[in-house]
């Protein structure tokens, strides 16, 4: 018995160390995800991506429950990894109606290109392992939080956004334990890392007629148009939060509930400040400084359903409540007293997902699965701007898994977001034009998984 026991103890130890290693290259090759619902991720399983994430917190059995629901920790029978490789592609075209400068005169540029022109990389490993009957733990390494856009630097979004680059890393421990037969609760801690870049164009004419009007910036050279500032601004904070989950089952029916809090992040970086007019510089503005800005991330309900209609078929649906009225404003701060505040309002509204699916497993190493989802958008027509294009969209997804032997799978997901075809988007930025037109959105997302139990 003691020697089974050191087996299953090196055995947990490789599997830990072999976790660690595959997060970290994993992680250390990230680039900006593009967005979610909001700025919201949940690409942390190809199973549950096949799905639409149908019952994705009654349902997992696999080390991937960290993430949806710590309470399913508890099914495991043998320590379990799970590595998933997600890569996302967002079509976003801008059609512009108007676009105008400070003083009304029509906007130069062309229409941005696509915002999602590169592909997005968004990886996630998890562990977890049984202690005994009565308690699980394990962990997992995810990004729950992300977004990127990139526009040519010379379009007429170019004084609201060239590129926008969000990314929030989490590391979540999670500990288990089973009170009865039928009822299970799970705790968690989110050690979350947030890394931001946002750089846009800054209409220096503009900013001169503002400050000190036309015709002495005009004897200046500078006027609206004729001389643009390259601005990027970027930090990272470091902050906690925590999720709680609960699972009750019964023969082929289980129900979950999880819930993630809110995380405030203060991003403290730096801002830089490119192609500045002498006439500035001698005021003492548009100098490198300091910066900071808050970040508040949602807290998350979701309540999941999965019930087991045959041994080959099982159907699940999903609830979830986010909300996004933590997000009503960018606000970044600098050092440098003679910089002022740059605010850009959001005033983002609380939102609902909603999704359906079926697993139907096929014979003992393929089995697949299919979902529908409708996903709500958190921003207002009111504040729509070109960082984040965002709109509602219905979900369709595919997946499979195909069992190589009793310890090894390789999972497939694959989903299509609908958006709508004309997302209005009407917005002054902080150098005073206008631009107004409608966006075509949609994106396709790819996933792959490998699970291993040891």
């Amino acid at each position: 018995m003691l020697t089974m026991k050191r087996l299953s103890a090196q055995k947990t130890a490789r599997s830990l160390s072999l976790f660690a290693l595959l997060a970290a290259a994993g992680l250390g090759v990230l680039s900006s995800p593009a967005w979610g619902s909001g700025f919201a991720l949940n690409e942390s399983s190809a199973r549950e991506m096949g799905k639409a994430y149908a019952g994705s917190a009654a349902y997992p059995d696999g080390a991937t429950a960290v993430y949806f629901n710590p309470a399913l920790l508890t099914l495991l029978k043998k320590p379990t990894l799970n590595l998933t490789a997600t890569l996302i592609k967002l079509n976003g075209e801008f059609t512009p109606t108007s676009a105008v400068d400070a003083i009304g005169e029509p906007l130069s540029g062309n229409n941005g290109g696509n915002a999602g022109r590169k592909l997005n990389f968004v990886p996630s490993g998890f562990f977890a392992a049984p202690i005994n009957h009565h308690w699980s733990w394990g962990i997992g390494i995810y990004v729950p939080f992300g977004l990127s856009t990139d526009y040519n630097a010379s379009s007429i979004l170019r004084y609201e956004a060239i590129y926008t680059s969000l990314d929030v890393i989490n590391v979540n421990p999670s500990l288990a334990y089973r009170l009865s037969p039928h009822f299970s609760i799970g705790l968690g801690l989110d050690l979350s890392k947030a890394y931001a870049k946002f750089t846009n164009a800054v209409d220096a004419g503009a900013v001169c007629f503002s400050k000190l009007g036309p015709l002495n910036c005009e004897s200046l050279g500078l006027t609206p148009q004729s001389h643009d500032i390259f601005s990027e601004v970027q930090g990272s904070d470091t902050a906690f939060g925590w999720n709680i989950g609960f699972l009750w089952h019964d023969s082929g029916t289980r129900i979950g509930l999880a819930y993630r809090s809110r995380i405030t992040h203060n991003l403290v970086g730096t801002a830089t400040f490119n192609n500045v007019p002498a006439l500035f510089e001698q005021s003492a503005i548009f100098s490198p400084t300091d910066a900071s800005a808050n970040l508040e991330t949602p807290d998350t309900a979701t309540l999941s359903f999965n019930q087991q209609l045959t041994h080959a078929w099982s159907i699940g649906a999903t609830a979830s409540y986010t909300r996004w009225d933590s997000f009503q404003q960018i606000q970044i701060l600098f050092a440098n007293p003679n910089q002022p505040t740059a605010t850009t309002p959001e005033n983002y509204h609380n939102t609902w997902y909603g999704s359906v699916g079926t697993s139907w497993q096929y014979n003992a190493h393929w089995t697949f699965r299919g979902g529908l989802g409708w996903d709500q958008s958190p921003v207002p027509n009111s504040t729509r701007n070109a960082r984040l294009p965002d709109g509602n969209r219905d979900w369709l997804s595919l997946g499979f898994t195909y069992q190589v032997n009793p310890a090894t799978q390789l999972s497939f997901g694959y989903a299509h977001l609908f958006l709508s075809s004309h997302i209005p988007m009407n917005n002054i930025s902080p150098s005073g034009d206008q631009v107004v037109g409608t966006w075509n959105l949609d994106a396709n997302l790819y996933a792959l998984e490998f699970g291993y139990q040891f």
